[in-house]
């Protein structure tokens, strides 16, 4: 991690309704809920993440999701990324002093490529990645033909 020109340290917030009271106090004001709206919310947040292990669920999805956009924007400056996972999370959180409530999701070395782009390589096909309805049913079972769902 320290040889590559620059590593972004991807993190997720195992906490992140910690600011809910906050953020929809702000909601309630500006008139985007009632006040109704904001009780249900906040009663919806321990039902939504009970333990622990939901709450890491969350994070990593959020920064998959952060580190997505991150990577998309890079490409759309001419940087070229590469996520990394596989890594010593311990270590990189003793590094840079990650606190408790934030997980490592990922690390992504960031810089100018170094040579010419490759070409892409073979994927598998969207018939092997797409699934419709349930997992293995093929796309005829799909909202093409008439299974449901919008979009195709």
């Amino acid at each position: 991690m320290l040889d590559a020109a620059a590593v972004v340290a991807v993190l997720g917030d195992k906490d992140p309704h910690r600011r809910s009271e906050e953020v929809l106090r702000q909601f309630v004001e500006n008139g985007y809920i009632d006040e109704e709206k904001r009780r249900a919310y906040m009663e919806a947040v321990d039902v939504l993440y009970p333990d622990e292990a939901r709450r890491i669920e969350h994070a990593v999805g959020g920064a998959c999701l952060a580190a997505m956009t991150f990577m998309l924007v890079a490409h759309g400056m001419g940087l070229a990324t590469l996520p990394m996972i596989g890594f010593d999370p311990r270590g990189v959180r003793e590094l840079l002093g990650v606190p408790d409530n934030y997980i490592v999701a990922m690390l992504i070395a960031v810089g100018h490529p170094a040579g010419p782009e490759l070409p892409r390589q073979q994927r598998r096909g969207f018939e092997d990645i797409v699934h419709w309805g349930r997992f293995g049913s093929g796309r005829d079972a799909g909202p093409r033909s008439g299974q449901g769902g919008e979009g195709g």
